[in-house]
């Protein structure tokens, strides 16, 4: 049929159709238009099993969270009262550059909470819904990032469900609000999709530029993003002669991006550099614990108790490794050595923190690793029949899906401990701030409960944490009082028993003494200082005195 003909008859058609269309009131039709493409749309994602198997993974990842939230684990720890409180404090204007009286942990991602905050209020539901929302945005990431490494739709469907399923530590950490973990996966998956585009698209100094500012902001936000930064960038430049050239706006949008971390250690001797050194560990202790953490990215140990697992740790960690060679040879013709390199990268340098050393059950120093982790396990899936996809689908979603749930038992069970892993549950806590308010305490003295208490009361208690002081007005406030009333936990620094034996061998008569879940609140009609009483800090050493040498700063 001649061109001419067909257009005739495509533009008859078009115009016939357009009669079928009901008009609206004021004769406009592009409401009903809509509806009918929506109607469309719906109906062939109906139609398409791999759209049930996504519907699924987002319905069992809301579900997931919602057993965390609503169980032992969603009580708000220390930090993310911390980060409540700095966020009150920004609504202020007395804004910060790091996380509260440390030098580093950027704070973008406080900032979010503070506009949170000034939406919703200053409560719990505001507080979870931060990190959720970061998550969910890192999962569409991931689906942009998967699309331009590969061309299988499954697997471009596999990147998302898996980044929102799995595994357990990676759920339950999206639930909890630590200061810079939550913006710090949305950066990460961001510089990875920045850096895919610039070397498939040759694209120009705007998409430079924002991948500098994002390795910049990430470097302020948290070192644990450099891995990420230094892998992604060092790839594009050896594989894109555009990113070469325009390598001084790489760099200098970096700084740009990087210019409050700088700005701040600049003025204060570069503090921010002396962290992750700890006497009596080396790079070694540090790589043996990154190697035994990487069953919290496998699935196969569970978070905060890695002797709970599914596989030995050397186990978990070869078929992490044989996972990622599979991987890069599955795309090595698209992408080269992208993914395992940020992988390797991320190993070479963990042994730096050597904090990791001392938690290596925490889940939050691997976070930043959940969009690579979710493509490399997304181009596992081999080639299949035709018509296998669903099949192949379900069976990858359902078996992570398993290992989660059997993660989130296994810390569920932590957390009803007598006295748990702080960072997981609080048992008592609520009550600890009804009774407090009850008995008209207004100024309290905690060893690691203080910003819990402020937080949910409200602000009305003001509340010290010499074990782990945020707020130097708290800390100076709490020893200045006439009369004392410590908020102590049953957990490894004893500091309740200590209080008590000092009272009994010193003659201080107890006021008040109540036991509550894992808190013991011990009252005196007296000033009594942690340091006279002999109560201790993380580490065995004596707590800070207000106004002196180690005093909080």
């Amino acid at each position: 049929m001649p061109t001419e003909q067909r257009s005739a008859d495509a533009r008859g058609a078009e115009l016939a159709g357009r009669a079928m269309v009901p008009t609206t009131d004021d004769g406009g039709r592009g409401g009903s238009g809509r509806m009918a493409a929506l109607r469309s749309r719906l109906v062939t994602w109906a139609g398409d099993p791999l759209f049930w198997v996504g519907l699924a993974a987002a319905v069992f990842g809301v579900a997931a969270r919602a057993w965390v939230i609503d169980g032992p684990m969603g009580i708000p720890d220390l930090d993310a009262a911390t980060v409540a409180t700095q966020a009150n404090q920004f609504l202020d204007g007395r804004l910060g550059v790091f996380f509260l009286n440390q030098p580093y942990g950027g704070t973008p991602e406080v900032a979010l909470v503070a506009g949170a905050f000034a939406i919703g209020g200053s409560n719990v539901f505001m507080l979870k819904l931060v990190p959720l929302v970061l998550h969910v945005v890192a999962v569409v990431l991931c689906w942009r990032v998967a699309r331009r490494i590969t061309e299988d739709r499954l697997a471009r469907l596999l990147a998302p469900c898996i980044a929102w399923v799995f595994p357990a530590g990676m759920v339950w950490n999206s639930t909890k609000e630590r200061g810079f973990y939550g913006i710090a996966i949305v950066l990460a998956a961001l510089t990875m999709l920045l850096a895919l585009r610039i070397d498939q698209e040759d694209a120009g100094p705007v998409d430079v530029m924002a991948l500098g500012l994002v390795a910049g902001v990430g470097w302020w936000t948290t070192p644990l993003l450099a891995p990420v930064a230094l892998a992604a960038g060092g790839w594009v430049i050896a594989r894109s002669k555009p990113a070469r050239r325009r390598l001084p706006i790489l760099i200098s949008s970096t700084v740009v991006g990087a210019a409050p971390w700088l700005v701040w250690n600049v003025t204060n001797r570069w503090e921010s550099l002396t962290g992750g050194r700890l006497k009596g560990l080396d790079w070694l202790d540090g790589a043996s614990a990154w190697l035994r953490s990487l069953g919290l990215l496998s699935g196969t140990a569970t978070p905060w108790d890695l002797d709970r697992n599914l596989l030995p740790w050397w186990l978990g960690a070869a078929l992490l490794g044989l996972a990622l060679a599979v991987a890069w040879r599955r795309t090595r013709h698209a992408v080269g050595w992208f993914l395992p390199g940020i992988v390797i990268v991320s190993g070479l340098t963990a042994p730096l923190n050597l904090v990791l050393a001392l938690s290596p059950g925490a889940p939050r120093y691997l976070y930043p690793l959940v969009p690579t982790l979710a493509v490399v396990i997304a181009v596992l899936v081999p080639h299949r029949r035709r018509g296998g996809d669903a099949l192949w689908a379900v069976g990858v979603v359902a078996l992570l899906a398993s290992t989660t749930v059997w993660g989130l038992q296994g810390m569920e069970s932590l957390a009803k401990y007598d006295v748990p892993n702080s960072f997981i549950a609080s048992p008592g806590i609520e009550r600890v701030v009804r009774y407090l308010e009850k008995r008209g305490h207004t100024v309290v003295t905690t060893d690691t409960a203080g910003m819990q208490i402020h937080f949910l009361s409200g602000g009305k208690i003001i509340a010290s944490s010499f074990g782990a002081p945020r707020v130097v007005e708290f800390e100076q406030l709490a020893l200045a009082v006439p009369e004392t009333t410590f908020v102590l936990e049953d957990g490894g620094l004893k500091n309740a028993k200590r209080l008590q034996g000092w009272a009994y061998f010193s003659g201080t008569p107890i006021a008040e003494e109540v036991h509550i879940g894992s808190y013991w609140v011990i009252s005196f009609d007296q000033r009594v200082t942690p340091r006279e009483a002999g109560l201790v800090v993380y580490g065995g050493r004596p707590p800070p005195e207000a106004g002196g040498d180690d005093a909080p700063q």
